[in-house]
């Protein structure tokens, strides 16, 4: 089987396409990695799974992900748009921000989507469902 770390610091890779049967993944330094889709068995994103992944634009997150880090995404600067799939209980995107569904908290706010208000990264505690 794969490692939850075969992919750390990985700096050429690109896209990735991720089986549904891995449950554990760490990104963390594979910095021209630009998409990703959340596999469906993987129900937590922990903290700085994709740390410095700085060409990351687009996170696919699947329907059984019931916890995300605040953290997991730190210093991915490029990052524009979360996709939550519909069925997900748990978080929702709108207009590419990640939101918990539980009170509806703001949870990651990409940060190209501020660029133009503010030089920095906002990242909310997370939450679980």
């Amino acid at each position: 089987g794969i490692t939850s770390i075969a992919f750390e610091s990985c700096t050429s890779l690109q896209e990735i396409n991720i089986p549904d049967s891995v449950t554990s993944i760490d990104f963390k330094g594979c910095s021209s990695l630009k998409s990703i889709t959340i596999p469906n068995n993987m129900t937590s994103i922990g903290f700085g799974v994709f740390k410095d992944c700085t060409s990351l634009k687009t996170v696919n997150i699947s329907r059984n992900v019931t916890s995300i880090d605040g953290l997991a995404f730190d210093d991915c600067s490029s990052l524009k748009c979360f996709n939550v799939v519909s069925d997900n209980n748990c978080y929702n995107s709108i207009d590419g921000i990640l939101y918990s569904v539980i009170g509806f908290a703001l949870m990651i706010f990409a940060s190209q989507k501020c660029k133009k208000l503010c030089n920095y990264h906002e990242y909310f505690a997370s939450k679980s469902c």
